[in-house]
């Protein structure tokens, strides 16, 4: 049943993206795209660079994606180095370990990530929305800017409300910020000399969480983690074999996983909204959202697997048996410790979104993949019938 479900999203994450008219996808190690491209791109691979002109939606997913040609339409980028570049039309939406953006954006900007940078010379069309641990903006937005982080530092033109919550906050000479400046923050704020502010100033101070919301938050925590805990033991004993292979799938085929995983992960509530549309569609869309969010369930379980058997092969020696092994009784002790890691790098504030993200994703892109190997064998196996069965 579990690769039944598993094929299916794979199947429908498939339709979704083929449903937009003129588009390619390409799922390889390395990608590289010069000279004119039509249509919307999604591509997917350990290494993604666009140096052309991409008339439609750019999708990257890579270990390291890069963008410096022109894109007419949206770009949706994810990876550990995310570097958006050039001229895009409308908006940017980017998540990875590090994002640099250095180039024209028409429209809006949202980026989460490790470390954020947008480069002197960068300049944002709409809104700017930037979350991550260490925020330098050196660029112009043309709407308003909601920074927030361990540290943040403003040093270019923002012509609308500037709001950051953050440890640490700098406001460089070069700044010039035209409306409001908002501070949210345990220590006041750095100005330079030279910073133009020609709005209001308004420092607020964090709230303090009182004993018993310390104490819900973790009584909460602890339920999360036995009820993943759960959910994986469920993954391993009634898929055995699936999720072996999706735990082995997400170690030695990263960027090929993590491109299928953004493709059914963010396609299939689309593809359920679409079918609600149409009336008669609604019993199939509601299918679409169960899949879907048996999808994240096991995608984190799978990622929890894989780095509990990484955990396993480095305390014993043989790596490559054991991320291959996800028998339960094996698994099950080391599962937990890689939960108990997970959910400590969550912790870690404007760290923790990307780490969630990157386990949801890596994970469901290996069981999908995993159920769509399984399938292929199986037709494999069972091929055509011969002169006897006749």
């Amino acid at each position: 049943m579990a690769s039944r479900v598993a094929r299916a999203v794979l199947l429908l994450g498939g339709a979704l993206l083929a449903a937009g008219g003129a588009s390619a996808q390409e799922f390889e190690e390395l990608i590289v795209k010069k000279g004119l491209v039509r249509g919307d791109q999604y591509l997917a691979g350990g290494t993604v660079d666009v140096h052309g002109k991409v008339e439609g939606d750019l999708v990257m997913a890579a270990v390291q994606a890069g963008l410096d040609g022109i894109v007419t339409g949206d770009v949706a980028a994810i990876g550990a180095l995310v570097r958006v570049g050039g001229i895009v039309g409308d908006d940017v939406r980017a998540l990875g370990g590090r994002v640099i953006v250095q180039g024209i954006v028409g429209d809006g900007l949202l980026v989460g990530g490790g470390e954020i940078t947008l480069t002197r010379g960068t300049r944002v069309g709409g809104n700017a929305i930037l979350g991550g641990r260490r925020v330098m903006d050196l660029g112009d937005v043309d709407g308003d800017l909601l920074a927030a982080g361990q540290y943040v530092e403003i040093a270019g033109d923002v012509r609308g409300r500037t709001t950051i919550r953050a440890d640490e906050v700098v406001i460089g000479p070069k700044a010039r910020l035209f409306g409001d400046l908002v501070v949210r923050s345990p220590n006041p704020p750095r100005i330079a000399d030279g910073a133009r502010i020609v709005g209001k100033v308004v420092l607020e101070a964090p709230r303090v969480p009182g004993f018993l919301e310390r104490l819900r938050g973790i009584a909460w925590a602890a339920g999360m983690q036995i009820g993943i805990l759960l959910v994986a033991w469920a993954w391993m004993f009634f898929a055995p074999g699936l999720s072996r292979a999706a735990a082995a799938l997400e170690w030695r085929q990263v960027g090929l996983v993590q491109g299928i995983g953004v493709a059914v992960v963010l396609g299939l509530p689309l593809l359920a909204v679409l079918l609600a549309i149409t009336v008669v569609g609604i019993p199939l869309a509601i299918g679409v959202a169960a899949i879907w969010a048996v999808l994240l369930l096991a995608g984190y379980a799978s990622t929890a697997i894989c780095l509990g058997n990484w955990l396993r092969a480095r305390r014993g020696g043989g790596r490559g048996r054991a991320v291959a092994d996800a028998r339960l009784g094996g698994s099950l002790p080391w599962t937990l410790l890689a939960l108990l890691l997970l959910r400590a790098a969550e912790a870690v504030p404007w760290i923790g979104p990307v780490v969630t993200a990157a386990a949801i994703f890596f994970g469901a892109g290996a069981v999908a993949r995993g159920a769509q190997l399984a399938h292929g064998r199986g037709r494999v196996s069972r091929g055509p019938p011969g002169p006897a069965a006749a």
